[in-house]
């Protein structure tokens, strides 16, 4: 009897241990927010007691090199993690991709807290480090509507007549407001004015870190088409002022959704990566809106418009 209440009393405490014992937080082909690179994604994110586990798949030239600075570090909640070791890379030194283009290794920094929702990977502020900002702990598999956009910037009636076009001169002023903007995300922006005379002004400004806002001032004739860089293309009226909302999470929705065999690819959603207000802001939200509209992108649509102005105007 007594060695079946001290084989029950061992069972019972073993299976009270084994209840208390915190498993590991795994997290496959985490949704990233903001990235400034596609050559890094990562397939799997392990939290442990000891340590935070980053397994990644890099795609680069054949025969070229990555490298990874041994002073990248995670951040959550104000806080830094560094980088405590690896496999398959060596930090600072230089790794040269196989015929393939492909390669895999893994990196190791101090444990982030298991609570965390979502971090980030920062090898420096430079130009052309690898970071990605938000990498997601919670395995969403969508992106969220963003949030603060005014009305006016939501205009979307696809059956709104186009304004009449403007054949005069005028200084317009683009307002660029970069959503989710963080430090390390660089610090200037471009835009790429087409006119209906066939050419291309290129205006290149820094972001005000404080607001992630970016101004752009310039000399127009006529309507002109607008691009800016993966956040879409617009038109603009001569003259006019008009605020531009861009979601910067554009880039890891892309990048998700260049991942292979279909895995952590974001569930199927209409992503609208720029808001405008303006005198084309219904034409611009519909373009930008990933919805299948006769104008499947504002690069068609908006060059299609550009000839129909230029024929009314030989008219």
């Amino acid at each position: 009897m007594y060695r079946k209440l001290f084989f029950a009393l061992w069972t019972a405490c073993m299976l009270s241990v084994t209840s208390c014992t915190k498993q590991n937080k795994v997290v496959e082909y985490p949704l990233v927010d903001v990235t400034t690179t596609h050559t890094l994604d990562f397939s799997k994110v392990e939290l442990t007691d000891t340590a935070t586990v980053i397994h990644v798949n890099a795609t680069y030239i054949p025969h070229n090199w990555i490298k990874i600075a041994s002073g990248t570090v995670l951040k959550h909640d104000g806080k830094q993690y560094a980088l405590t070791g690896s496999e398959g890379i060596q930090p600072d030194s230089l790794l040269y991709m196989p015929d393939s283009g492909k390669a895999s290794f893994t990196l190791f920094f101090e444990p982030l807290p298991r609570s965390a929702k979502s971090f980030d990977f920062i090898e420096g502020m430079e130009e052309g480090c690898f970071n990605l900002f938000g990498v997601d702990l919670t395995g969403r598999r969508h992106y969220e509507a963003p949030e603060g956009i005014p009305a006016e910037a939501r205009r979307m009636d696809g059956n709104t007549p186009l304004p009449a076009p403007q054949f005069n001169i005028g200084q317009t002023t683009v307002r660029l407001h970069l959503l989710y903007y963080k430090e390390g995300m660089g610090n200037e922006q471009s835009i790429y004015v087409n006119g209906i005379d066939g050419g291309q002004e290129t205006y290149r400004e820094k972001v005000d870190p404080a607001t992630g806002t970016v101004t752009f001032r310039f000399m127009q004739y006529g309507p002109a088409q607008i691009l800016s860089g993966n956040f879409g293309a617009f038109l603009t009226a001569p003259g006019e002022e008009i605020d531009l909302y861009a979601d910067m999470r554009v880039s890891g929705y892309n990048a998700a959704r260049m991942r292979e065999n279909g895995k952590g690819i974001p569930e199927k959603q209409e992503f609208q990566s720029l808001y405008a207000t303006g005198t084309y802001a219904d034409l611009n939200n519909l373009c930008n809106s990933g919805k299948r509209y006769p104008y499947y992108s504002c690069e068609s649509g908006v060059g299609i418009l550009i000839q129909r102005l230029k024929i009314d105007e030989c008219k």
